[in-house]
């Protein structure tokens, strides 16, 4: 295991998350029940640029991973977890909490942004050895 790679590339998805939350919650709308519609795009918007960000990530990892992709992205998935575990422990108290289906829809998002992200990164690094063996 590559703990130094497993932390650099769980702080840039850590880093990736926080800033398109940052931008979600300062661009986006205010949501209201006339403006409902406008509110939902706006969300769907976000974690389809979440998804690619953190699928880009992953399949970076992957290309530059020399065994076990997949394993190395679950560990480098926990800790920004545990990170927004922590963070949301210390804050809690001073926000509202968030609903539980979006909290779900997210980490089903991510689980998506894994398997994609590193897949996509297996092929290109199969495809890449291919053509230096065919050199």
């Amino acid at each position: 295991m590559s703990w130094r790679k497993i932390s650099k590339y769980g702080i840039a998805l850590f880093v990736a998350q926080f800033l398109v939350g940052l931008a979600d919650g300062f661009f986006g709308p205010a949501w209201s029940a006339e403006e409902l519609h406008l509110g939902m795009a706006w969300m769907f918007g976000s974690w389809l640029v979440l998804f690619s960000v953190c699928s880009s990530i992953f399949a970076r990892m992957a290309i530059h991973q020399s065994s076990r992709a997949f394993a190395h992205a679950w560990l480098a998935l926990l800790l920004p977890v545990v990170i927004g575990v922590v963070l949301n422990l210390a804050i809690s108290r001073f926000l509202a909490p968030a609903p539980m289906f979006f909290i779900a829809i997210e980490i089903v998002m991510m689980a998506a942004a894994l398997f994609v992200g590193t897949l996509v990164g297996l092929i290109i690094k199969g495809r890449a050895e291919a053509d230096q063996a065919n050199v």
